[in-house]
């Protein structure tokens, strides 16, 4: 039996980003005929320089070549929706299925496309499925006009992740250190995360904070931590592979007050892979799943002296710790594997290539 062939639209693996990322984890699984088209910005050209040269290449791609369903990545802003307009036109022209997924959103660009949303109604209802990572997303899309099937998705954890990981170092529920893995920017509540340590160091002591990322706020953050002579925060840089691992590992309560318009945040999912309390707010496709106690805290204050007193309570109690972190391990292998998604979308690939 022949495999069905796909075509994907994906940024350059060989940079830096959540969508890259998460094709190339993908990748080891898929049992169709995967195949990925390059767009977007280049090592040294940026999104808007690329436009049209993308545009010609899916064209002069689906001229020389047929495939059974076009996968078109996208988010929700000016240059993308541009470009992947003319992605989508072209596939139908090419009579090819199309599947579209947002991954990004910018609240800002969806108010003016909600002011003359007809155009981007009419070219997204051509797809026969959109993937959202939220529901926020889904209600939005509703209200433009989009009449095609909706569905949740999410991101993933690389299988390789917990391929090692011995949950049983979780049992004992003390809280030793806690771990900021994003980029170290204002909009990810890199500031309320350093300023909430610098309290909770006060009443525990041997408390350790990692700060693993790089970004345009890291300077500004580390000069606060030196000025205000706050003890144990350790600035790690950029980290992946084993050493990425190592932090997970080594830290019990995951930290990530964002303000960023979250689509569903990786690292939030690998965190509770590795068996952590997770406390973070409710933005994006978190919102969908997360409960709280039984997961952490979704915390929609951006006081310190809210995460203050929730992290002091989780410290206070062990037992909850351990049961917290349990439950996140079995949730996260349950529905977050790498695996287990790519086995996902090609049962809806395959169900839309034999309508």
């Amino acid at each position: 039996m022949r495999k069905m062939k796909v075509l994907s639209t994906v940024p350059s693996f060989k940079l830096l980003g959540g969508v890259a990322n998460h094709f190339q984890g993908l990748d080891p699984h898929w049992t169709i005929e995967m195949n990925y088209l390059t767009i977007g910005r280049r090592k040294y050209l940026p999104a808007y320089v690329t436009i049209i040269p993308d545009i010609l290449k899916l064209f002069f791609v689906l001229l020389f070549h047929k495939y059974d369903l076009i996968l078109i990545n996208t988010s929700l802003k000016r240059i993308p929706i541009f470009r992947d307009s003319m992605h989508v036109l072209i596939s139908k022209f090419f009579c090819t299925k199309i599947v579209v997924f947002f991954h990004g959103w910018d609240s800002d660009y969806e108010s003016q496309l909600n002011l003359s949303h007809k155009r981007f109604m009419n070219v997204f209802n051509k797809s026969s499925l959109i993937y959202v990572l939220s529901s926020e997303f889904k209600n939005s899309l509703v209200k433009m006009g989009i009449s095609v099937p909706i569905k949740l998705t999410t991101t993933k954890v690389s299988d390789s992740l917990i391929n090692n990981f011995d949950i049983s170092i979780r049992t004992d529920g003390h809280v030793k250190s806690l771990l900021f893995m994003a980029r170290v920017e204002k909009d990810k509540g890199v500031d309320i995360s350093i300023k909430t340590f610098q309290e909770l160091k006060v009443m525990y002591p041997d408390l350790k904070l990692y700060v693993c990322g790089t970004g345009n706020y890291l300077d500004e953050m580390k000069k606060y931590v030196e000025q205000n002579r706050i003890a144990d925060v350790f600035f790690m840089g950029f980290v992946k592979g084993d050493e990425r691992i190592k932090f997970f590992k080594q830290s019990q309560i995951f930290l990530l007050p964002t303000t960023h318009g979250e689509g569903m945040a990786t690292s939030v999912l690998e965190a509770m892979a590795m068996g952590m309390v997770v406390i973070t707010r409710p933005v994006g496709g978190v919102v969908d799943f997360f409960e709280n106690k039984k997961m952490g805290y979704l915390i929609e204050s951006t006081e310190t002296a809210d995460y203050v007193h929730i992290i002091g309570q989780v410290i206070k109690h062990p037992h909850h710790v351990s049961e917290i972190c349990v439950h996140n391990y079995k949730y996260a292998k349950e529905h977050f594997l790498a695996s287990k998604v790519a086995q996902q979308l090609e049962f809806d690939f395959q169900q839309i290539n034999n309508q």
